[in-house]
């Protein structure tokens, strides 16, 4: 996931494996926190985005699962932007796309990505 505002980026990482029957699928094994900071305009409530919380380096479920959680916490002046990003490509859902199965939900700070009928795909 990646968050951003006008005054920089933050942007981790996890690992998703899947079990499909006696298989355990890996799906990535890169665990990793980024921080880019802009120069900050002349203002003291300015702040790049960062992370209060963000999901576990590595999380397992089984094939079929109904659903799976991810949840991220970040905090940043502007409020920031949070993209899940998953196989290089943006997350994007909607109905007849290949993310059909993902649903992206904010409160707040807090940004989560639900996984609906996990597969191994994933």
């Amino acid at each position: 996931m990646r968050a951003s505002n006008k005054f920089g980026w933050c942007q981790s990482t996890c690992s998703l494996s899947v079990k499909a029957g006696k298989r355990l699928h890996a799906i990535s094994t890169q665990t990793s926190v980024q921080q880019q900071e802009f120069e900050r305009e002349n203002t003291t409530k300015a702040s790049p985005p960062s992370f209060v919380s963000r999901p576990e380096a590595s999380v397992a479920v089984a094939e079929g699962e109904k659903a799976m959680a991810l949840e991220v916490e970040v905090r940043g002046e502007p409020e920031p932007e949070v993209e899940w990003i998953k196989d290089g490509r943006k997350v994007q859902p909607g109905k007849g796309t290949a993310w059909d199965r993902f649903v992206v939900t904010r409160q707040g700070n807090k940004w989560n990505l639900l996984i609906l009928d996990v597969q191994v795909s994933e």
